[in-house]
């Protein structure tokens, strides 16, 4: 009766690990097609992300650009209103070095 039990826990065993197998190889087709899909989903959002970030520097390059226009401009603006004589020379090259600062302290932390 004993080796009627074992033969049959052999039986068992060897149906058991069969069905492992199978499962344990369809498991891996599962994972190695989602590991490829994974793998173009992750190439594909890398090249969006380099594009947003060079839309992104164009965006910070004409916000910078036009703030220091209007940074000129306002020292222009308060030149004239005081002195008409003194507009031209060394309040507007004051400002523009003073944009040509900002920009590049900004460009620096967005690196």
């Amino acid at each position: 009766m004993d080796s009627a039990v074992t033969l049959s826990w052999l039986e068992m065993r060897r149906l058991t690990s069969a069905g492992a197998r199978a499962n344990y190889d369809s498991r891996i087709a599962l994972l190695t097609r989602q590991n490829a899909r994974l793998e173009e989903e992750n190439e594909r959002l890398l090249a969006r992300n380099l594009d947003l970030a060079a839309a992104a520097e164009t965006w910070i390059r004409l916000y910078e650009s036009a703030l220091a226009r209007a940074n000129v401009a306002a020292v222009e603006q308060r030149t004239t209103a005081f002195s008409p004589e003194a507009s031209s020379g060394a309040a507007v090259s004051a400002a523009t070095g003073a944009a040509s600062d900002v920009r590049s302290g900004f460009g620096d932390r967005a690196r």
